[in-house]
């Protein structure tokens, strides 16, 4: 018995792999639906006190990518600690994971970097706002390579947020990819687990460090800053693999999720709202929210009316399309606002020409609300027709180069046993 078998000694049944899947998806969709909330609700100019603090609640959105990067670290531990005995193991991870994640980035940075100046460049007749766009890429694309590395996190630290600016976070993970699997293969358990703490603190304590000498920018988007996401989901991976780690992860969540919901709570009315920079989010806060997330993630694998919940068809439908809808959400959000009045009504909207000068109060509320509403709704829309057509004409295509490289995960080779006898209380993991 090899040392990777006496460690994942609770084999889930093909039916609570089924079922873990499924909610799987659905954390993923509720995570790229925070994202989506943060930065269609950031374009608004509220002037009612109660509907600012509604803005300012779904600014907590923010937090959206901290639950993509616990989920990550989760997924992909898992991924390795499975394959980790089987044949081309290097080859076959890198592999998968480009041809999952390059196609559609590599396409999105030529068309937005190359095509869409030059195609605009041609249109000298139309307004000024949509020439501004491929002005502003012109000048982004003079950083072209660190978008092509995967540095953008070091590019924005340095010159702050630039369209596309989003990509920090495929740094961020793409970082963690590339380093990962080494130490999955290399480490054995107890120096993986102890890796992953040291990566929690450590990522803390140098943010704290760093808040006198570096910009919250940096804070924000710096990958050795914001590791603890991923090492903590990739903590919660290798725990679950323990015996009775489940129930003992199962425990702990029911704790930590309410202290951190009552923290994060908390926070939010003495900042006013919770935002992603300054000292005390950027420390204490950045840390709730990963643990929040993590113990929401362990209740969704543990606790079966959140996992049902969480495997609905709607949230599913946007955990298979999170990738493309992550990439390309910014365009038509951040380039439709300057058509849309968004709280504004003297400000230049679609359909402000359909509402005279001397319309009442409640006529103005009326059309603000529908001007709102429409533009949520065209943004959204377009995001998600954007990912779907990546999906069918690019993403679909690649993922299909994956049999040649397949991951002989051990969920796989046992997927219809059940699930094993709970051990001994001597048992313990071979370190």
């Amino acid at each position: 018995m090899t040392t990777l078998d006496t460690e994942i000694v609770q084999i889930p049944s093909k039916e609570d792999l089924k079922t873990h899947i499924t909610a799987l998806d659905g954390i993923r969709g509720l995570a790229i639906l925070l994202v989506l909330l943060v930065h269609l609700s950031e374009g608004f100019t509220l002037g009612s006190p109660v509907l600012n603090i509604a803005k300012n609640i779904a600014f907590a959105g923010w937090t959206g990518v901290d639950l993509f990067f616990v989920l990550s670290g989760f997924l992909i531990t898992g991924i390795l600690l499975d394959s980790k005995e089987s044949d081309h193991y290097f080859r076959n991870f890198y592999a998968r994971r480009t041809v999952r994640i390059f196609p559609i980035y590599y396409v999105t940075l030529f068309s937005i970097f190359v095509l869409l100046p030059g195609v605009l460049s041609v249109f000298h007749h139309l307004p000024d706002r949509i020439l501004r766009i491929g002005q502003e890429f012109n000048q982004t694309r003079n950083y072209w390579g660190w978008y092509a590395s995967y540095f953008v996190d070091i590019l924005i630290s340095w010159k702050g947020f630039m369209m596309p600016g989003h990509f920090w976070t495929l740094a961020v993970e793409e970082h963690f990819y590339l380093v990962w699997p080494l130490l999955v293969y290399f480490l054995r358990y107890r120096s993986l687990v102890l890796t992953c703490v040291a990566m929690i603190v450590g990522a803390l304590l140098l943010r704290a460090v760093l808040i006198p000498f570096v910009s919250p920018v940096a804070i924000y988007v710096l990958t050795p800053c914001r590791m603890d996401g991923l090492a903590l989901g990739a903590l919660i991976a290798l725990l679950l693999r323990t015996p009775g780690g489940l129930q003992r992860l199962k425990a702990a969540a029911r704790l930590i999720l309410p202290v951190t919901a009552l923290i994060w709570a908390g926070l939010m009315l003495y900042l006013d709202g919770w935002w992603q920079y300054g000292g005390l989010a950027q420390t204490v806060g950045y840390s709730v929210s990963i643990f929040f997330y993590g113990s929401f993630l362990i209740m969704a694998l543990s606790i079966k009316w959140i996992t049902s919940l969480l495997s609905g068809k709607t949230l599913r439908f946007f955990g298979k399309y999170s990738y493309g809808i992550y990439i390309y959400h910014v365009f038509p959000i951040f380039y439709l606002r300057p058509f849309f009045s968004l709280g504004k009504f003297l400000h230049y909207s679609v359909i402000r020409a359909f509402v005279p000068d001397t319309a009442s109060v409640l006529e103005r509320k009326i059309y603000l609300l529908a001007d709102g509403l429409l533009y949520v709704t065209v943004a959204l829309s377009a995001s998600v027709l954007m990912a779907l057509l990546s999906w069918h004409l690019l993403e679909q295509p690649c993922l299909r180069l994956k049999r040649f490289f397949p991951m002989n995960r051990k969920a796989q080779q046992i997927a219809s046993a059940q699930p094993a006898q709970e051990p001994q209380s001597s048992a313990h993991p071979v370190l």
